[in-house]
């Protein structure tokens, strides 16, 4: 095994980072930042999207560096010539989306980002060392495992485990329960702690607040770039509201004791005979329906489910296992092998991805970026890309842009998408913007049936809470509303009813009620073990 670095005392600085500035054309990410982190401490890291946490992260990993200001590594002044030389120094990024090569086991991804790598490996070892290392640290892992064939929680085992391998005091999770289920999330929790009582020093980033005050014994707060204030954590009631008040920079209530009341209360849901459509038929059928998957875990076998006008179902389960699958052919991206899917009766099982948008169902994918828009194409091509061909958009092989401008324009003031220029590529929409976008765009028509996956997968509470009201609106309006979901507090926030998904099957149908009898057997169900009839629908 690698030479461990030596952990510092408990309570001595173990990273300081002084008046931090890091400038990018037309914005400055970070301002003059102040944070410091203890040895022996878990801190939390928070903010809005676009508030420079990102960019903070990045230049304690070596992928940027600083305008202005000093990094301290151990109370020695350092500077980070890139991401191995901050590895060199102690420091470990686990991002939210792992770095893992998947077709290589654990060890192997180990001895890619070894220092000093050799013609002759003894993976062997690794892999002893790395089964000891997870067993000190309550992060047992399959080392001689292909990453392809771990779940969630074990990939994430794996990239912390790589880190202290390589010999990381400093270990920075971005977003880290973002995937898990409940009991990974607590094994995660135990491990850290553990972790924080050896003298690591923990830099937590995560947009759930009641994670935060439970975990961390301080946070930081930056808002536009600048660190507005540290915050001793003592677990009390209150310190959820005082955090967000300081993110966002004006008085807000919790809602929900979850997100934020910053839009108006959603609409009482209407009475059955209030709706254009038949409420008593699903709005959207799905018939033992099966799919081809990337890999065994992530295929569709033989799923049935409902969702009635007027009701919003949350598929909840870890990622990789079918819901993508899923979505995608319902929506038409993907090809059904067996099975039926029904709207209104209408049969669109292996329609065109077009004439399913016609028929009145609508999608916004998880993948923002890669899925749901043309990053290179400017607003104004992204929001026509789904009704381009409709006669008050369209003469012929021409487009009409001026009624397209005028629908872009109503779009961007009723949703509050913050646009510099509606003519700049989509990439440069912060994530929350271009949620609302395709949020837009996919409920511009009235669907009769509304698909969305991870709706604020990333979002800070701002936007977060803005996309609930739009979904809930869609809902009160009559839609049939699919969610699918890995965040179990959105799930329970949002959702009628809640279904569990797990390699490719349904394990049950649970009610979004937040008990501990209900998360257990939603943690049970995550993790593949069946509940008895009585504790399902």
């Amino acid at each position: 095994m690698l030479a461990l670095t030596q952990t510092p005392v408990l309570g001595t600085p173990a990273v300081q980072l002084k008046n931090i500035t890091k400038r990018f054309p037309g914005i400055v990410a970070n301002d003059q930042v102040n944070f410091e982190v203890k040895a022996g401490e878990i801190h939390a890291l928070l903010g809005e999207n676009g508030a420079g946490k990102s960019t903070l992260l990045n230049i304690l990993a070596g992928f940027y560096r600083p305008d202005e200001g000093e990094i301290l590594l151990r109370d020695e002044k350092t500077v980070l010539r890139g991401p191995a030389d901050a590895i060199k120094k102690g420091v470990g990024v686990v991002y939210q989306h792992f770095k893992l090569v998947h077709n290589q086991t654990v060890a192997e991804n180990v001895a890619l980002a070894m220092r000093h790598p050799r013609f002759f490996l003894n993976l062997k070892k690794i892999e002893q060392d790395l089964n000891e290392l997870g067993e000190r640290h309550n992060l047992t892992v399959r080392a001689g495992a292909n990453v392809g064939s771990l779940s969630v929680g074990e990939q994430q085992r794996a990239e912390i485990l790589r880190a202290l391998y390589l010999g990381a005091t400093i270990l920075a999770l971005d977003e880290p329960t973002a995937n898990l289920t409940p009991k990974e999330t607590e094994g995660l929790f135990t491990a850290v702690r553990n972790l924080a009582s050896q003298g690591f020093a923990i830099i937590f980033v995560s947009h759930k607040l009641e994670e935060v005050v439970s975990l961390a014994s301080r946070a930081t707060i930056l808002r536009a770039g600048k660190a507005v204030a540290t915050l001793d954590l003592k677990g009390q009631s209150g310190e959820k509201e005082q955090i967000a008040r300081l993110m966002i920079g004006r008085e807000a209530d919790i809602q929900s004791g979850l997100e934020l009341g910053l839009v108006e209360p959603p609409a009482e849901k209407p009475h059955p005979e209030n709706l254009s459509v038949n409420p008593h038929r699903a709005a959207l059928e799905v018939r033992d329906l099966s799919v081809k998957g990337e890999v065994l875990n992530s295929t569709v076998k033989s799923i049935s489910l409902d969702v009635h006008p007027g009701e919003m179902v949350g598929l909840v389960g870890v990622a990789g296992n079918g819901q993508r699958e899923l979505a995608e052919a319902l929506a038409g991206l993907r090809r059904i092998d067996g099975g039926t899917v029904l709207l209104n009766g209408a049969n669109l099982t292996n329609k065109p991805a077009r004439q399913i948008h016609k028929m009145g169902l609508a999608f916004v994918p998880e993948d923002r970026l890669g899925v749901g828009s043309a990053a290179g194409l400017n607003l104004e091509d992204n929001f026509l890309l789904r009704d381009y061909w409709r006669p008050e958009y369209s003469a012929g092989p021409f487009l009409r842009r001026k009624p397209a401008r005028q629908a872009l324009g109503e779009a961007i003031d009723q949703y509050s998408i913050a646009v510099g220029d509606p003519y700049a590529p989509a990439r440069l929409l912060s994530g929350g913007n271009l949620q609302k976008l395709l949020l837009a765009r996919e409920l511009h028509n009235q669907p009769k049936v509304l698909i969305v996956a991870n709706p604020t997968r990333g979002l800070d509470i701002n936007a977060s809470a803005y996309v609930h009201n739009k979904l809930r609106q869609a809902r009160d309006q009559g839609a049939a509303v699919l969610l699918i979901l890995e965040d179990l507090d959105e799930a329970f926030l949002l959702c009628d009813q809640l279904l569990v998904i797990y390699e490719g099957r349904l394990m049950g149908k649970l009610p979004p009620t937040r008990t501990a009898a209900n998360l257990e057997n939603i943690g049970l169900l995550m993790a593949g073990s069946s509940l008895s009839a009585g504790e399902t629908h």
